[in-house]
């Protein structure tokens, strides 16, 4: 994830990812910006602003960054599970979007990423 440095980082960004990180709200497939504001209790755009000065990314980019750690971390752990249970897990709706999103974030495939992986381990 881009991130600023911590001596720099907003105080909102900060609870936005603790929020992702303590309790894995990336996991909810249908999660929304309003979601996040209304457990922080933070107007919608604030978050989006917050998330897109602070990180670089969209509301979904930011979301998808967290989801594509997780199976990065899930594959490496468990390779001999299904990609597909990792992604749905992950909070990918369907495998189509999580392929599609993986090789955006990577530019590689998740099998390629394994491979790749697997080797420098």
């Amino acid at each position: 994830m881009k991130k600023v440095p911590n001596d720099t980082i907003d105080p909102l960004f900060d609870s936005i990812c603790k929020l992702m990180e303590e309790q894995q709200l990336f996991h909810r497939s249908r999660l929304r910006l309003s979601d996040i504001a209304a457990q922080l209790g933070v107007n919608s755009r604030y978050i989006s602003e917050c998330i897109k000065n602070n990180s670089g990314y969209t509301f979904t980019q930011f979301i998808n960054d967290y989801r594509i750690n997780y199976v990065k971390q899930q594959l490496q752990q468990f390779p001999n599970k299904k990609i597909a249970a990792i992604a749905l897990e992950s909070g990918f709706d369907n495998e189509i979007s999580f392929y599609r999103t993986f090789k955006n974030f990577t530019g590689i495939t998740p099998r390629e990423w394994l491979a790749k992986a697997s080797k420098s381990d």
